[in-house]
């Protein structure tokens, strides 16, 4: 079409413009366009995905600076205002955004496509599939960017956006430049990158990018499950050196180690991502960001984190377990998980008693978990039957060191595991008294129900675990005045509180009490039943 042939006062739409090759070309053609466009009051608008070359700017009398509107991923509100046009009713809207969004990532073009496949034959309720499964027209999209991907790329760039497809949350020039690094390298790497940045690569804040939507999942068009899994090896120990040259770790970075970690086993990457969260000053605040870790190898997909090292699994599943606490998630999927991984140990494995504290220690140092209190009676035990005395070793970390050399030329681990549970059990104070084990598994009962459940647990407890807690609530007049006290705080708190359940509770407790020989619990509860009546129930007589 000859620009001469367009009506005056037209508007004339130059779409995915991307200024590849050569800027002369396009600068000669340019200021033909726009001094035919000027003659004959034509606008032009051009679509691209790349910056526009300062010399195409110069050409057009205006402030560079207000040349160009960009136009990011949809967001919410865009997209909801998309299903609107398309005649979403407002009682589905919603669950059809956040669909939308977990689908296209907000791309324009899948959006738009996604939504119109959703309105036909007529619009309904979102269902899993819709949520997991992509339309045939989003397949078809997807199909046609890879097909002109494959046609319009030099060979080290389509190497490079196929490795890139692997990471699934945003990267940098220079994590890019890493994962190139991987062999067979790509020699040209850089100028590979920023030839796909663009159509084929979105900048976003910051220096950071992510592969187009379009490219999603490209890696299972193009690689084997052996490749996959030896690129995702590498990729994990190309972010651990990128995250050492700077010493800092980002979410992003975190997240990606501990994915491909996984994904590929590699043991020193997910030592690495394990040390990181331990270092964060405050977990919790990172959690939110890596909180899908707290469900891997979990619930129907439960397993065995890392086959070949059990202490590290067991290091990562109470990262887990802080992850949930820190979130709000259940932590029982995560208690199970890790029993279940517990027990595929043999019980003469050297690390077995050690991982049984730990586990045991970690659980009890959170109470704000919700743990069943039978399920804590069952953690605690370990705590106190095995002799953290007998652990003390001298140059452990040097004698660690020669045994994984060891083990790296006879693959017999037995040695490091020995060592490693040493230095678990040294980690946690050797003198460990007994009431502040009783403390921490006290604290995980909180109301009426759970401190009367946690009394005849312990009076009927036999093991080691049932003389250390019956000795406390007979001896720790603390222990058992804060333990009789939650139940009344917490009842307190409640709009409509009950005060019945409460003292029902408390005249189980006097009777086991009483049974028992335990006088400081006898005499906590009484105070506490007292209080009760006095300053609930005005019982002015009560005492």
């Amino acid at each position: 079409m000859r620009l001469a042939d367009v009506p005056d006062g037209s508007t004339v739409l130059l779409d995915n413009l991307n200024f590849e090759g050569s800027v002369e070309e396009y600068v000669e053609a340019f200021r033909k366009l726009i001094t035919a466009a000027w003659e004959q009051a034509i606008h032009i608008v051009v679509t691209t995905q790349n910056p526009i070359p300062s010399r195409i700017k110069a050409l057009i009398q205006t402030d560079p600076e207000k040349i160009g509107i960009p136009v990011p991923p949809f967001d919410e509100e865009e997209v909801k205002a998309l299903l609107e046009e398309y005649g979403c009713p407002e009682a589905i809207r919603e669950a059809w955004s956040t669909a939308t969004m977990a689908q296209t990532s907000g791309h324009p073009q899948l959006a738009d496509a996604y939504v119109a496949a959703a309105s036909q034959p007529h619009w309904q309720e979102p269902s899993e599939r819709d949520l997991f499964e992509d339309p045939a027209p989003i397949e078809q999209v997807k199909k046609e960017a890879r097909q002109k991907l494959r046609r319009g790329l030099p060979e080290n760039s389509l190497v490079l956006a196929r490795r890139l497809t692997l990471l699934s949350h945003p990267f940098t020039r220079e994590h890019a430049l890493k994962i190139a690094e991987i062999p067979p390298p790509i020699p040209t790497a850089g100028t590979d990158f920023d030839f796909l940045v663009g159509p084929w690569i979105e900048p976003l804040p910051a220096n950071h990018f992510r592969i187009s939507p379009l490219l999603s999942n490209l890696y299972n068009d193009t690689l084997s499950e052996d490749e996959q899994h030896k690129l995702r090896y590498e990729i994990a120990n190309s972010l651990v050196g990128a995250t050492r040259e700077k010493s800092s770790i980002t979410t992003y970075e975190l997240n990606e180690i501990l994915s491909h970690g996984l994904l590929s086993q590699n043991e020193g990457a997910l030592a690495f991502a394990a040390s990181a969260c331990n270092d964060f000053e405050n977990l919790s605040e990172v959690a939110p960001h890596i909180q899908w870790f707290a469900a891997a190898k979990t619930g129907g997909a439960q397993g065995i984190l890392i086959e070949g090292d059990p202490g590290l699994s067991s290091q990562l599943r109470f990262i887990q377990f802080r992850i949930a606490v820190a979130t709000n998630q259940s932590v029982t999927p995560i208690l199970d998980a890790w029993e279940f991984e517990h027990n595929q140990l043999r019980k003469s494995h050297p690390l077995r008693d050690a991982l049984d504290v730990v586990r045991g220690t970690a659980v009890l140092s959170h109470p704000q978990a919700d743990v069943h209190i039978e399920r804590v009676f069952r953690l605690a035990r370990p705590i106190v039957e095995v002799d953290l005395a007998s652990v003390e070793e001298s140059n452990l970390t040097s004698k660690l060191e020669e045994a994984i050399e060891k083990a790296r030329e006879t693959g017999d681990r037995s040695q490091v595991h020995a060592l490693q549970a040493k230095g678990l059990l040294s980690g946690i104070n050797s003198q460990l008294p007994s009431s502040h084990v009783a403390e921490m598994v006290s604290y995980h009962a909180e109301g009426a129900g759970e401190v009367l459940e946690f009394v005849k647990l312990a009076v009927g407890e036999t093991t080691s675990l049932g003389s250390v807690l019956t000795e406390e609530l007979r001896e720790n007049v603390p222990l058992t005045n804060g333990l009789t006290s939650r139940p009344w705080l917490r009842m307190a708190e409640q709009d409509d509180p009950d005060w019945g359940i409460v003292l029902e509770a408390f005249d189980c407790l006097l009777e086991l009490a009483e049974e028992n020989g335990l006088d400081a619990l006898l005499m906590a509860t009484e105070r506490n039943r007292a209080i009760i009546n006095y300053e609930y129930l005005g019982d002015e007589n009560a005492d």
